[in-house]
């Protein structure tokens, strides 16, 4: 996967980072470069050269072995409320917020599960009981009064 041309990777360690009432204060709503939560991320990692903050996923580009790299994370549900309520015309609250590593079924580079070849189904045989009919029988005759 690329973003802007540069390899995306998914990140392996939790971004924890605090909010600060000035970022609130010039955090731009809906934009992915200038939000709350970008403005915070920026300052705690000096070393990420651009950061975009998305609905449900987030990204760091920094330079990983002399190369740069957008590394991929995953917007935790503290976030999520956060933008909910900028988006009803609220006020993003300053604090401590997580972007979280993502599952390994949400992870681009998570390879192949199970095997290559699949084993063959024989079909089952299915042996049926034979069907014998049985006779009815007449009923009994009955005492009556």
């Amino acid at each position: 996967m690329k973003l802007d041309g540069i390899e995306v990777i998914d990140a392996n360690v939790d971004d924890t980072f605090d909010v600060t009432d000035e970022d609130a204060a010039n955090g731009i709503p809906r934009d992915h470069h200038g939000c709350s939560i970008a403005l915070g991320w920026k300052r705690f990692d000096p070393l990420a050269q651009d950061v975009f903050v998305g609905k449900s996923r987030a990204y760091k580009l920094k330079e990983y072995f002399g190369y740069l790299k957008w590394f991929r994370y995953g917007v935790s549900q503290a976030i999520k409320t956060q933008e909910a309520i900028l988006d009803n015309g609220g006020r993003f609250s300053p604090g401590t917020y997580t972007l979280k590593v993502l599952s390994k079924s949400k992870r681009t580079d998570k390879g192949q599960q199970g095997s290559d070849t699949r084993p063959e189904k024989s079909q089952p045989t299915l042996i049926k009981a034979p069907r014998v009919s049985t006779p009815m029988r007449q009923n009994a005759s009955t005492a009556s009064t």
